[in-house]
């Protein structure tokens, strides 16, 4: 419930506090023009600046200010603002509005010399550059946002730089991006910046990326505890939708399910939240593990729609595959085929590289008998990680060695279900002793996560090799 807590009075402090600076600035007795008003104005930015990654804040905080600021000349200070407009889209999962707003903050400063504001606008576009894998653009932004804020000693914003360069290295295949990464957070804490836990986060979220479930848990409390000291609402937020992943790969399911739906409450009840996408996502897989289909593709096809508007690569692809998935669950084979062929025309673009996107695609081309074409995309991977042998594994029908793959990742309900699906093959090719060893392994498991449809599948299967 704290996290309850935290975003009703996010919300209320954006509104009221603005609502207060206007009235403010029409009661003062020595008001009589421009001047207090664009006072005003200035303490409703300090205001919107202090609301660090917090997407509940009024646009009009940034939009007055932009406008004030750019009519009495100080072109600088108005692009932040904007850029500051752009970062709470970003957080609300709509990059259409984002980067509208950060390429016009770019234009404003292009021409301009070094200053913090121009640094910030950059470093700004540079991460939702990243995040939309337009790599080689958002390291080279990045790399100039860097270099001014080495010129000024802009601490805060080389660990943000440092920190959108290792995600874009390492998404690209380059696992030198940890080192970038690890500098980030170095630099952050010695200057005491909230950018310590964007690092922290990243960094965390890297090494999901990297296959390394047990030291991402550590980075992920480890992120929760910055995040509280500094009383960060937009990042406790950022860390509740996080958890709600780790739950579901601990195998957690009931509290994975209770932090969603918390989540998606409050998301609901007013704005809206990148990490809503994998909250659904985690729902969607639940309810398909525990026979509940039509609400399982139901939540699949809205995690879909909600991952179409963020259009970022690394929520959109894993969305695209589980409601794949769902669909093939439900015996919809040919819409399930439709949804293959959108994740070949994504990955075209942006290679394969989310662990529930590789989890799940591998699964959605196998039940279609298309793994070769699946096959074919994972070798194209640049720096393939232990979800990519994984999944090759499972695709190639070794589906044992899968299940041994997700085991060291550290995932459990990814190599329980893949231990059905290799007694499943024992079973079809008449080796009755493997499979009994595979379905006791995965039935242990499946109670624990309440699994009853895996359940059902596993126990028709004991009893077709007993």
């Amino acid at each position: 419930m704290r996290g309850a807590r935290h975003a009703t009075r996010a919300i209320v402090r954006s509104r009221s506090a603005l609502t207060a600076w206007r009235s403010a600035s029409s009661r003062l007795p020595w008001s009589s023009g421009p001047r207090t008003t664009t006072s005003a104005r200035s303490c409703c930015f300090a205001y919107g600046r202090s609301r660090v990654e917090d997407q509940t804040v009024d646009d009009a905080v940034f939009e007055e200010a932009r406008d004030e600021l750019l009519r009495a000349g100080k072109v600088e200070p108005a692009a932040e603002a904007e850029a500051r407009l752009g970062s709470i889209w970003m957080l609300r999962g709509d990059q259409d509005a984002a980067l509208q707003h950060l390429e016009y903050a770019r234009e404003l400063v292009e021409e301009r010399g070094p200053s913090a504001e121009k640094a910030f606008v950059l470093q700004e576009l540079g991460r939702i550059l990243m995040m939309a894998e337009h790599l080689d653009r958002s390291i080279r932004i990045a790399r100039e946002s860097l270099a001014i804020a080495e010129e000024l000693g802009l601490e805060g914003s080389r660990a943000r730089n440092l920190n959108t360069m290792g995600c874009a290295r390492i998404v690209a295949g380059d696992v030198g991006g940890v080192d970038d990464l690890e500098r980030a957070v170095e630099v952050a804490a010695a200057a005491n910046s909230h950018e310590e836990v964007a690092a922290v986060s990243n960094l965390h979220s890297m090494m999901v990326i990297l296959g390394d479930l047990p030291r991402a848990r550590e980075l992920h409390v480890q992120a929760q505890e910055v995040a509280d000291r500094l009383g960060l609402i937009g990042f406790i937020d950022w860390q509740r939708g996080e958890h709600a992943m780790h739950c579901y790969w601990d195998g957690c399911w009931e509290e994975a399910l209770t932090t969603a739906d918390e989540f998606i409450r409050e998301v609901e009840a007013g704005l809206s939240h990148y990490m809503v996408v994998a909250c659904r996502f985690v729902r969607a897989l639940i309810w398909l593990a525990r026979g509940e289909t039509d609400a399982g593709v139901a939540e699949a096809r809205r995690t879909t729609e909600l991952a179409r508007t963020a259009k970022d690569p690394q929520v959109l692809s894993p969305a695209l595959a589980a409601e794949g998935r769902a669909l093939l669950t439900a015996g919809d084979d040919a819409a399930a085929g439709e949804i293959a062929d959108e994740l070949l025309e994504t990955w075209k673009s942006a290679h394969m590289r989310q662990a529930a996107e590789c989890v799940e695609a591998a699964r959605l081309f196998r039940g279609l008998g298309r793994e070769e074409e699946f096959l074919r995309v994972i070798d194209e991977v640049p720096g393939p990680t232990p979800w990519h042998e994984a999944a090759r594994r499972y695709a190639s029908g070794d589906l044992t060695g899968a299940a041994d793959t997700y085991a060291v990742i550290g995932t459990v309900p990814d190599e329980a279900h893949s231990r059905l699906k290799a007694a499943e093959h024992f079973v079809a090719v008449g080796d009755r002793a493997a499979a009994d060893v595979q379905l006791r392994l995965a039935l242990s498991v499946f109670a624990q996560l309440g699994a009853t449809a895996w359940t059902a599948e596993a126990e028709a299967l004991l009893a077709e090799s007993a």
